[in-house]
């Protein structure tokens, strides 16, 4: 049986804000509450092997990944 953790995965949508979490609380996902809103602040706040989920939407920036795989 697999089990999410939710810890290792963040969720990136227009709705979102760069103060929020990252992760979701509960799902299906409250992507206002839970969400990161730029795709460079979930980038930052995941560890490598981390999952990132962009949900629909324009996101016009450019992105560092630094080292992270």
């Amino acid at each position: 049986m697999y089990f999410l953790d939710s810890s290792h995965v963040w969720h990136v949508a227009k709705s979102g804000n760069d103060s929020n979490g990252g992760h979701a609380g509960q799902y299906p996902v409250n992507l206002a509450n839970d969400a990161k809103l730029t795709i460079g602040a979930a980038v930052s706040a995941a560890a490598g092997g981390d999952t990132i989920i962009v949900w629909p939407g324009d996101y016009a920036e450019n992105v560092n990944f630094g080292s992270k795989a």
